[in-house]
């Protein structure tokens, strides 16, 4: 269930509303416009800038029915930011109140309904990210049947092709084990007819135009594609969703640069994002620094652990081995393992021996796009020094940068190399060379056999820490192979 959480979080963390009524419709009764005000404020939600938002709120009406789903937007943001239980306690009451206002308005209007379905989404994430999946469910399949009625009574309302389009992409992406939840439901999905829905709404001129982008670019890294052929130039709103993007993209420097600004009520997340990119860059001290200012805002259990192994990759690589390991000693004991990232930090403090420090700080160095670098420490280790599953690692680690440069012949040759030399073992990095594997036989070979063996190879992994990511992933990858 987790791994649909996480995906609603970034479908949710974009819904918006760009309302575009006339304001000659204007009178002291309620409406729906979204002029220049009402853009900055959302400008500022989409980063994360609450502060800068909430000050922007005032200059709307309040009989603009933007403001109190803009409102609603910004505690929902808020509360998922920092992981705040308690203001999603505190805050619960108004999504009724914010509801009841937009039923009471104008029902002949394209916006009655939708922001009905998106206010629903917004607290749908909320419920899931706070352990409540059968209330979020049940706000989502509400909210499809709300966009879906509105699609039919206004077919060209863009913002019904822009949500109903992300929706397609998750709920055919949703891995094979909770189908089941989506039939119980009554929804269903298709990744590439919602790819085709938000790109002719990037592709025209609509206020929903650069969301739909926005969309593109997420839901593109989270389905596996790594190669960084979506626009990322040009974007000026949701810094964070493009730096999380560049940075899966192997492109760390522009990652670190759309987070350079970040405000000082940032939320925890935003502190997690930049501290991953700086240890990712080699920054380790200004990495522990980010990672005390999350630490310090977080008020939830998830990426407690991660923060931990990540504390312990910066101390064992500043040659500070007593903090490294009172760090790694912490990661068994703290936080929960919702997430993959914190099932990977469980995973790894589990491991004895420790896999060999090179290997780590190329491991970290590919993460954030620095494969030259990886790769000049990776040639530097004697592999027939290693034992098993450094052996293993060490061809992984050469693969993914070569497949990260391009060399896919290189990068083929290392994955099967990594994949034989482990036999039947169940390292956590062996799903990914299999994925990776099958994607170079499909988009590279053109060998569509080959492709579906190594995707279902990736799938036949059980028990490791990527298991929800690479699933779908490699579920995605099967549905469009030629049959």
């Amino acid at each position: 269930m987790r791994s649909i959480q996480v995906i609603l979080l970034f479908f949710c963390l974009l819904a918006s509303l760009s309302a575009i009524s006339s304001p000659k419709s204007f009178s002291a009764v309620a409406y729906f416009y979204f002029g220049e005000a009402e853009r900055t404020a959302y400008g500022h939600l989409l980063n994360l800038y609450f502060s800068s938002a909430r000050a922007a709120f005032e200059l709307i009406p309040e009989n603009n029915l933007v403001r109190p789903y803009l409102e609603n937007w910004a505690d929902v943001l808020e509360m998922i930011g920092n992981q705040d239980k308690q203001l999603y306690i505190n805050k619960f009451h108004l999504r009724e109140q914010r509801l009841l206002l937009i039923e009471q308005s104008h029902k002949k209007s394209p916006f009655y309904l939708f922001l009905q379905a998106e206010i629903r989404l917004q607290w749908a994430l909320a419920q899931a990210v706070f352990d409540e999946p059968l209330t979020a469910a049940w706000n989502i399949r509400k909210a499809f049947q709300l966009l879906e009625t509105n699609s039919r009574l206004y077919p060209d309302f863009e913002g019904n092709k822009k949500s109903l389009g992300v929706l397609q992409v998750l709920f055919g992406a949703v891995p094979a084990q909770y189908e089941w939840l989506l039939s119980l439901w009554g929804l269903s999905g298709d990744v590439s007819k919602g790819f085709q829905m938000l790109s002719e709404v990037a592709a025209g001129n609509s206020a929903y135009a650069i969301e739909a982008q926005l969309w593109q670019v997420w839901l593109k890294t989270q389905l596996g594609d790594e190669t960084g052929d979506y626009a990322l130039s040009g974007l000026n709103h949701g810094k964070w969703i493009v730096a999380a993007a560049f940075r899966k993209a192997g492109k760390g420097e522009k990652a670190l640069q759309f987070l350079s600004d970040l405000p000082a009520d940032a939320p925890s997340l935003l502190c997690w994002e930049k501290a991953t990119a700086l240890l990712n860059s080699g920054n380790y001290r200004e990495a522990l620094e980010w990672l005390a200012l999350f630490e310090q805002k977080h008020r939830g259990a998830d990426l407690l652990k991660d923060a931990q192994l990540k504390r312990f990759w910066c101390y064992l690589l500043l040659n500070r081995d007593a903090e490294a390991m009172a760090a790694l000693s912490k990661i068994a004991a703290t936080g929960r393992t919702q997430t993959e990232a914190d099932k990977n930090a469980a995973y790894f403090a589990a491991q004895r021996p420790l896999p060999d420090k090179r290997l780590i700080q190329a491991r970290l160095l590919t993460d954030g796009g620095y494969f030259e670098r990886s790769m000049n420490i990776i040639q530097k280790i004697d592999i027939q020094a290693l034992d098993k599953i450094s052996r293993c690692e060490w061809y992984y680690r050469k693969a993914r940068n070569a497949h990260r440069l391009n060399h896919l012949t290189e990068a083929l040759l290392h994955y099967e190399q990594c994949l034989t030399e482990a036999g039947g073992a169940v390292w956590y990095f062996l799903p990914n060379a299999a994925l990776q594997a099958g994607i170079i036989y499909r988009d590279y070979k053109k060998d569509a056999k080959k492709a579906r063996y190594y995707f279902n190879r990736a799938l036949d992994y059980r028990q490791h820490p990527y298991k929800a990511s690479i699933d779908r992933k490699a579920k995605a990858a099967l549905k469009g192979l030629p049959h």
